[in-house]
């Protein structure tokens, strides 16, 4: 639905050459947004879902540094 979207707005995803990464549980407010705005603004990425996962949120915070 977002390609269709990003075609009819001239936007082009595959230009952007940023590398974005994202760390999402299923159910939180703030991750479904900021896939939204990212699928919006034509930004491909790579998304990590830790639900449930301790040793995933683990390495999400050392890489983080907090």
């Amino acid at each position: 639905m977002f390609n269709v979207l990003n075609s009819w707005l001239n936007r082009h995803p595959e230009t952007i050459k940023a590398a974005v990464e994202i760390y999402t549980w299923q159910t939180c407010p703030f991750c479904i947004r900021a896939k939204i705005l990212l699928y919006w603004k034509g930004v491909n990425f790579t998304e990590y879902k830790i639900d449930g996962d301790e040793a995933a949120r683990i390495g999400m915070a050392e890489r983080a540094n907090g």
